[in-house]
């Protein structure tokens, strides 16, 4: 039987920086343990989200209409599970010439937007 965590178990992982997984869209990560660099940049990514009033009477049309913003949303999200040094990573891809020549290529990967899309795009059940 799985054991349930408590709230001082939870702190003692993020404090004791245990390492954290997530699966998302059948790909897992390993959450990247808290950091000033990456509060520095959730604070910068949250401080571009608009400032919205819901009124109880139209909360409904007004999720709606702020719904285009979900993308920000996830881009915050997957800044705080991949942290401030992951979110640019060098990727090596070899592609082959006529079948014998080897090409190795160096590319950059934004991680941050391979995330954030793989959250857009999760279907759920």
């Amino acid at each position: 039987m799985k054991q349930h965590k408590t709230i001082e178990s939870l702190t003692a992982d993020t404090i004791l920086q245990r390492a954290q997984s997530i699966t998302i869209g059948g790909v897992e990560y390993i959450v990247a343990p808290p950091t000033l660099a990456t509060l520095i940049l959730v604070s910068e990514a949250v401080s571009y989200l608009p400032s919205v009033e819901f009124n109880e009477a139209t909360a409904l049309t007004d999720a709606l209409r702020e719904a285009r913003h979900y993308e920000a949303l996830a881009d915050i999200a997957a800044i705080l599970i991949l942290g401030a040094q992951r979110l640019e990573v060098v990727e090596e891809h070899t592609t082959r010439f006529l079948g014998i020549f080897k090409r190795t290529k160096r590319v950059k990967v934004d991680m941050k937007r391979r995330v954030a899309d793989a959250m857009l795009n999760v279907e759920m059940s």
